[in-house]
């Protein structure tokens, strides 16, 4: 967990949020098209670092170390195959990093927002403040997005932690899902289909094709779809 704090920043470009009394605070993010609530005991913060979505710090008393949260999401290279296993590598690889002798605790299969996800349990003496730690892990791979939270900081208090990190990681979801269009809570920025031209000229057009090498996704749709271009980086095609 690194990079510089800025307290009491304004919500980034990344994303944006909303006040929910009593309900935490919804977090959705248009370019990777997904939707969180976080306790309201957790603060965004400003944090200057390419593929971080959200930065939450937690309350803590005066003197204390807070403990932090990140979201991490980022877009695979046209040259890399999606693979949970490698992402799990890297993570606990750099994660490793900030623990002194860092071992794995915990490692279980999950969700994240309905995809199959990993969770890991880090410990060990930190690195930035020879203080014992704990950094729980959250990720999964959604199409060629690899989305992931980190939460961590000095071991007391950290049962509370993961119980908020539990609650962050039930309310995720993809804009699209069922449970999301069914909570109002995110908008739909999954490729949606073009509207059927009705007409005896696109009766007897041929199939076209639409190919994304940077998504990983090809494929042939009927001539009597027209396709449109979106100003939304998240929709491939129209």
């Amino acid at each position: 967990l690194c990079g510089t704090f800025k307290l009491g920043a304004e919500p980034g470009a990344g994303g944006a949020v909303s006040d929910k009394p009593d309900k935490g605070t919804l977090f959705e993010s248009k370019e990777f098209g997904f939707s969180l609530v976080y306790p309201t005991s957790w603060n965004k913060q400003n944090l200057d670092q390419k593929g971080v979505a959200l930065a939450l710090a937690r309350h803590a008393s005066a003197g204390k170390v807070p403990q932090i949260l990140m979201v991490m999401a980022d877009t695979l290279d046209a040259d890399e195959k999606p693979d949970l296993k490698e992402m799990e590598t890297k993570l606990i690889g750099s994660t490793q990093a900030s623990l002194k002798d860092g071992k794995i605790i915990e490692a279980a299969d999950g969700k994240l927002g309905g995809e199959p996800a990993r969770r890991v349990v880090l410990g060990g003496e930190r690195v930035a403040d020879q203080h014992q730690g704990r950094v729980i892990l959250t990720f999964c791979l959604r199409g060629r997005s690899t989305i992931g939270l980190m939460a961590g900081g000095p071991v007391e208090d950290f049962d509370a932690v993961k119980a908020d990190v539990a609650k962050i990681v039930g309310s995720f979801k993809f804009a699209g899902d069922a449970g999301a269009a069914a909570a109002g809570t995110a908008a739909e920025t999954k490729p949606v289909p073009a509207v059927e031209a009705k007409t005896a000229a696109h009766a007897s057009a041929a199939p076209a094709t639409f190919d994304s090498p940077a998504a990983g996704v090809k494929f042939t749709y009927p001539g009597t779809w027209t396709a449109h271009k979106s100003s939304d980086p998240s929709i491939l095609l129209m």
